[in-house]
């Protein structure tokens, strides 16, 4: 009984929660529930397994939200690329408002940085070049993602286009 009851618990806590009164909805959510927990216990398992220090393995926020991030991710890509362009446009926009408070863009989530071919660089129209946003390096770039949409150098001396798309 204790992995059944580990598993209730840990369901427990971060529960799917929706306003319905169909049972079917609900039990799906509940299995959607009960197979992210399971993968959790799996993973937690495997990364002490490879003696991972216990500070690198994710908590079970962290391992829900990654899930979600890469799903949103692939929802994102597969929208079409007309609302997807009206949207980064208003962005390069705002960069130049009367503000003086940027919008930060947060880094994608791992699946997305190494998901292949989607990512190509765009010169910014922005009059003023941005912080690289690779781990590490301070220089300042106008190349942009289109896919993450985050600056990255792409000079000779480095090229962080590059390092941030591949396997760290």
């Amino acid at each position: 009984m204790g992995g059944v009851d580990l598993c209730d618990r840990l369901i427990s806590y971060y529960r799917m929660d929706a306003r319905t009164k169909k049972w079917t909805i609900r039990t799906i959510m509940h299995f959607i529930d009960l197979a992210v927990t399971n993968a959790w216990v799996q993973y937690r398992c495997d990364e002490e397994k490879k003696t991972t220090p216990r500070r690198d393995i994710l908590q079970l926020i962290d391992f829900r939200m990654n899930i979600a991030e890469t799903y949103l991710a692939a929802v994102d890509e597969d929208s079409d690329d007309d609302a997807d362009s009206d949207r980064n446009d208003g962005d390069d926009e705002d960069v130049g408002a009367v503000s003086r408070r940027r919008y930060v863009v947060p880094i994608p989530a791992l699946p997305l940085r190494l998901s292949g071919a989607k990512h190509l660089p765009e010169m910014s129209s922005n009059s003023s070049a941005m912080r690289c946003r690779n781990q590490g390096c301070m220089g300042k770039t106008k190349v942009r993602c289109i896919a993450c949409n985050v600056f990255l150098c792409m000079v000779a001396e480095r090229n962080c286009f590059l390092a941030f798309h591949t396997k760290e």
